[in-house]
Parts: structure tokens; C-alpha cells; sequence
């Protein structure tokens, strides 16, 4: 990668560190929250995923979007949106008013537009590098907003959790601004036979499943996750986000290794999705057992590895195999299903729990990986484009020179 490659992935790893804040730090919050009038499990998982169904919904039309008009200005009015949902969550007197907020937050839906973006500077030989990059921002501002959001709420409340994202989203918008490169000529004319191949295209369904089954697991998974800590871990409130910032650390550790081989190995892809699937699958199952406080430990450990690592590798494998003139949308598609994915795990976790408690839902997600990884072992081996092209360049080469 060459330096202005390397700004790209840095600045566009950055926004995502802002707007992964903004959504996240209140996840850890929310279930331990009492003083929230109107709260019930059912609207406690509604304003916990509610921004995923309005994240998913516009995905897909800002990402064909961006193609059109420019990454930046969908960019710009995300975050903008993004800044109207925190004040208004920020200033909410109940439960409803909180999840009209979240629903307005998920508004700003930019994620396809910035994974776009990346594609877009980034040359397709060097992509695995720069998406490494980024999920590594997006790794660690998740691991930081589990972290800050406690924190923020034991000094500021509820209402301070939202209004620190609404001045990230300012800083945010002055990025943009300043910061991001311009955008390269947008697509004027986008086919409806290239969009309908997208659609029909097996390999790219398969990992927008695996988006959509992803979140769902993260979502719902923080249902439970908090209270067991504080429970099995006979931990106070106060010392969770420090447990929670050695968890993460520990599985993000674990993970960069296959990150790095990632990038290195690409035929590799498709078996280390495979095996991280099953080890989410089996530290859910683990979890319900409940044998040690240091059997969660590992088992929390395994499944926030395997997430940083899935949540790494899936846009890597959709830049592989979607069209160029049509990546924004894409990576609207992809998006759309992380977050729908999100609501998802939050609104139907959330009734799984209030009718057949945390262990029931633990079950359910593990039977949920497994009938995941059935899915993706019919992905087709993503390839090493790096090697196609420097073949390609030789067989260019060597055919010029036998012409002259």
C-alpha cells in the first residue's frame, strides 16, 4: 500500500470509530439501566436494534446513492442525521423517546458508502490490507464504546451517553469536510442487468447472510452478556467495564494473528469463516453451561474473537465478488443486512427472553451458527487477485515483446 492508500484506510477507519461509538456505547448501558420510565424487556430489545431496521432499510438506496452523486455527500447527510437522533435521544423523557432516537441515529446509514469509499482509492491488490485497516478500527471502537458507554453513563447518566455522540458526529461532519479524499467520478448510469447479477449472485446472498446472522448474534447476544457478567462473574456494575475491556483485549489479541493471514492466504478465506462460525457457535452453547466464572471468560473470549475476525473478513469477500461499477451497492446490500440483523437479534432476543429466559436464548443462537456455517460451506474459495494480475501483467509483457 502506498502512503495516500494508507490515509484513505486511516481517515475512513476513523469515521468508522466515530459512528461505531456513536451507535454502541449505549448497549452496555441500556440493560442495566433502571430509571428509564416505560422500560420492559420487549422495548429494552426494541431500543437496542430498532437502529438496524432503519439502517437496513436505507442501505441499499444511499449506497446506489453514493454511486450516482459521490461518497461525501451521502457521507456529510448521514452524519448529519446521526447528529438530530442523539439530541433527540439525549432530551427523552421515556423508553419511547429513546427508541425514536435510536431509530433516527440508524438513519444516518453511511457504512456501505465508507466501505465503498475504501474500494474506491484502494487498489483491489491491496484492498485485504486496507479492509484489515478498517475492521481493526471497527474491532477496537466496539470494544471501546462496550467500555466508554459505563463509563460516560456512571458520570453523565443516560442522556450524556447520547449527547457525547452528538458532538462526535461534529467532529465527524468536520472530517469530512477536511479530511476525506475527493470522490472519483460517480457511476451516471447504473444497469438493471448488473444489479439483478448482484441479486442473483450465490456467493454474494451467502455473505449477506452471514452479515445478517452476525449482528443478530451480537445484538442478542447483549441481552444476556451484561447481566451474566455481573452474575456469574460476581462482579459489581462498576467493575464491568474494566472486565469487558480485558475480554475484548484479549479476543482482538487472539484474532489479529488470522487477520494478518487473512490478507496473506486469501484461499484460506472461506475455512477460517467456516471454523470462526463454529467457534461462535460452540462458545454460545459453552456459555449456557455455566460450569466456572473462568469457563465464560474463555467462552465470552472465543466469541468476540470470532466476531472481529467475521466482521473483518465479510467486506472483504463482498468487494471480492460484486461488480466495481456497482460496489456502493453492494456494500449497501451487505450493510443492510448487518443492521437488519441487529434488529433483529434485539427485538426477537428480547421476546425469546421475556417468555423463556437467557438460557433459552443462548440455545437458539448456537442452533442458529450451526445452520450458519451449513450455509457457507457452499461459498465458493475467494482467489488471489494479487496473483491474477501480476500473471496477467507477465502474460502482457511477454506478449508485447514477442510482437515486436
Amino acid at each position: 500500500m502506498n502512503r495516500q492508500e494508507v490515509s484513505t484506510a486511516v481517515s475512513i477507519g476513523t469515521l468508522y470509530i466515530i459512528r461505531m461509538l456513536g451507535l454502541f456505547m449505549v448497549i452496555p448501558v441500556l440493560p442495566l439501566v433502571v430509571d428509564v420510565p416505560g422500560m420492559t424487556p420487549v422495548l429494552l430489545g426494541l431500543a437496542l436494534g430498532i437502529y438496524g431496521l432503519s439502517q437496513g432499510i436505507l442501505q441499499i438506496p444511499l449506497g446506489r446513492l453514493s454511486d450516482r452523486l459521490g461518497r461525501k455527500p451521502v457521507v456529510l447527510a448521514g452524519l448529519c442525521v446521526l447528529l438530530i437522533g442523539s439530541v433527540i435521544a439525549a432530551l427523552a423523557e421515556s423508553a419511547w423517546g429513546v427508541v425514536l432516537g435510536r431509530l433516527l441515529q440508524g438513519c444516518g446509514a453511511i457504512a456501505s458508502t465508507l466501505l465503498a469509499l475504501v474500494s474506491d482509492h484502494v487498489r483491489p491488490e491491496h484492498r485485504g490490507k486496507a479492509m484489515a485497516i478498517v475492521g481493526s478500527c471497527i474491532g477496537g471502537s466496539f470494544g471501546l464504546a462496550l467500555v466508554a458507554g459505563p463509563w460516560i453513563h456512571a458520570s453523565l447518566g443516560l442522556s450524556g451517553v447520547f449527547s457525547v455522540t452528538a458532538c462526535l458526529a461534529v467532529f465527524g461532519i468536520a472530517m469530512v469536510v477536511f479530511l476525506l479524499p475527493q470522490d472519483v467520478s460517480p457511476q451516471v448510469k447504473l444497469e438493471q442487468r448488473t444489479w439483478k447479477t448482484i441479486i442473483a449472485q450465490t456467493d454474494l446472498q451467502r455473505t449477506t447472510l452471514s452479515s445478517f446472522f452476525l449482528h443478530f448474534q451480537l445484538m442478542s447476544g447483549f441481552l444476556v452478556f451484561p447481566t451474566m457478567m455481573v452474575k456469574q462473574l460476581r462482579i459489581d456494575v462498576d467493575a464491568y467495564p474494566l472486565t469487558l475491556l480485558l475480554i475484548l483485549g484479549g479476543a482482538f489479541i487472539a484474532a489479529l494473528p488470522l487477520m494478518i493471514a487473512t490478507d496473506r492466504w486469501p484461499g484460506q478465506r472461506k475455512n477460517l469463516l467456516v471454523f470462526m462460525i463454529g467457534v461462535m457457535g460452540l462458545s454460545l452453547a459453552g456459555m449456557s453451561a455455566a460450569w466456572s466464572s473462568w469457563w465464560l471468560l474463555l467462552m465470552l473470549g472465543c466469541f468476540f474473537m470470532a466476531f472481529n475476525l467475521l466482521e473483518m473478513m465479510l467486506p472483504n469477500l463482498v468487494a471480492h465478488f460484486s461488480p466495481d461499477s456497482m460496489r456502493g451497492t453492494a456494500m449497501g446490500l451487505h450493510t443492510s443486512a448487518q443492521f437488519f440483523g441487529a434488529f433483529a437479534g434485539g427485538a426477537v432476543g428480547g421476546w425469546l427472553i421475556a417468555f423463556s429466559g437467557d438460557t433459552a436464548l443462548l440455545w437458539a443462537n448456537a442452533g442458529i451458527a450451526l445452520g450458519w456455517l451449513f450455509i457457507v460451506l457452499w461459498m465458493t474459495p475467494p482467489v488471489d487477485t494479487s496473483s491474477k494480475r501480476q500473471s496477467l501483467d507477465s502474460l502482457g509483457t511477454r506478449h508485447s515483446s514477442e510482437t515486436v
